[in-house]
């Protein structure tokens, strides 16, 4: 783990937008095994934002730190996503980093997954910041 400042926040979540975009381009040109991982990476890049902006760590290692970091983030709301986040990063691992392919199937639900993910992080970065300036 590392700390990080809460400015990362705002880069770490503009990544994972551009990821999303790019899980998107991908999908639609048939490159489903590059679908996939970017939808992986828009996962991580979100929960690194989810992770700094509510308790200013993030991950260094492994995906399995990132989920548990996730899951300390989420104490404060009472919520949290590990499922979506710990699925995407078993695609990931069964479908881009071995030599088999990615079918159409997987590419379209590690979309649904990531699309789910980064908008839920988005959301409630934007509701905690309302609150901190209410």
């Amino acid at each position: 783990m590392r700390y990080e400042t809460e400015g990362s926040c705002t880069i770490r979540l503009k990544d994972a937008k551009e990821f999303l975009e790019s899980a998107r381009m991908n999908f639609q040109a048939g490159r489903f095994k590059a679908s996939v991982d970017n939808a992986a990476d828009s996962a991580i890049a979100a929960n690194d934002a989810f992770t700094v902006h509510f308790i200013k760590m993030v991950a260094t290692s492994d995906h399995s730190e990132a989920v548990k970091l996730h899951k300390e983030a989420s104490c404060r709301l009472h919520e949290s996503r590990p499922v979506l986040l710990d699925s995407l990063l078993d695609m990931r691992h069964l479908k881009t980093y071995k030599a088999v392919t990615a079918s159409k199937a997987d590419a379209a639900l590690a979309l649904r997954y990531a699309e789910a993910f980064v908008s839920w992080v988005n959301k409630k970065i934007e509701e905690e910041k309302r609150r901190r300036q209410a």
